[in-house]
């Protein structure tokens, strides 16, 4: 018989949470270094939501478009958790970008299967390309 954190600890390591799925993007990119501008992550995924082939994977994502950029506060939320994990580092002397630390993202993909790994792939290469944009 398990216990509940031995139950606790397998769900964490099988089920796919919003976090999952960040860090599953940005263990895609070429860049360990990316813009630390909420403004600009956050109409990143929402552009990347608005796409038929990802927004099965993005569905928990909801993005308010009444401002001046879409917000998410899920994708707010999931930053904030990787900052203070370390996952979204901020070594540079101005703050204006983050640091990905790519063992820790890597780490994530054990739990995608293959056809999921190719689409987060396809959208690390998009997020790279609207970022750097």
């Amino acid at each position: 018989m398990s216990t509940v954190l031995e139950r606790l600890k397998l769900s964490v390591k099988k089920d796919i949470i919003p976090d999952d799925i960040i860090m599953g993007i940005l263990a895609g990119l070429q860049e360990d270094l990316i813009p630390k501008d909420p403004a600009v992550f956050h109409r990143t995924i929402y552009e990347l939501r608005k796409k038929e082939e990802f927004r099965e994977m993005l569905e928990e994502f909801y993005f308010d478009t009444s401002g001046i950029t879409p917000f998410s506060e899920l994708l707010d939320s999931v930053l904030f958790r990787l900052e203070t994990a370390g996952t979204l580092a901020t070594y540079n002397p101005r703050y204006e970008k983050y640091q990905v630390k790519r063992d820790k993202v890597k780490a994530r993909l054990e739990k995608f299967s293959d056809p999921q790994k190719a689409l987060l792939a396809q959208m690390s290469q998009e997020f790279q390309a609207l970022i750097s944009g």
